[in-house]
């Protein structure tokens, strides 16, 4: 998998500093990117039609700090879609499931190192491919926040059963 790095982000006294942001080369640009961790771990996978639009969108969420006046209530468990999926808690001062997901990583993570895929298949226009690569990509590496949506869920389910457990 040829990949170029995006974005690095490292955290002192508790906060992130960025290291490295290249997204805004990515402006208008298809692709599939992939987000580590210090240890390596893959945390998330996704694809999109605009690298920059969504990882300036994440990347505000990463470097959000949740608000400590009485918004830390529980309001569910993110559902997971796979047992090596990491359990993580919405609360009330998340805007939604995915903002909670970038609140939880920040909140654990030392490091995050995010790159681009640079594959021809990995960029292409079509969605239907892209979401394919980044399902294999999440599934084979065990990513740790990812989750599929809409018909991908099904998908990522039927890619899962046949290479874990049909052997």
């Amino acid at each position: 998998m040829k990949k170029v790095k995006v974005l690095e982000l490292q955290k002192s006294f508790g906060k992130y500093e960025i290291i490295t942001n290249e997204i805004s080369r990515y402006k208008g640009v298809c692709g599939v990117w992939v987000m580590y961790d210090n240890h390596n771990h893959l945390l998330e996978v996704a694809q999109t039609t605009d690298v920059f639009k969504e990882l300036a969108y994440d990347l505000s969420w990463l470097l959000k700090k949740c608000s400590h006046d009485g918004d830390l209530q529980k309001r569910y468990t993110a559902r997971r879609l796979f047992e090596f999926n990491q359990k993580f808690d919405v609360l009330s001062c998340d805007k939604n499931r995915t903002t909670a997901k970038y609140r939880t990583i920040a909140e654990n993570v030392e490091e995050i190192l995010v790159y681009l895929i640079v594959e021809d298949r990995a960029m292409s226009r079509d969605k239907t491919v892209r979401e394919k690569i980044e399902l294999e990509i999440a599934i084979d590496n065990k990513a740790l926040y990812w989750n599929a949506f809409g018909i991908q869920r099904k998908l990522a389910k039927d890619y899962y059963k046949n290479k874990y457990e049909l052997k």
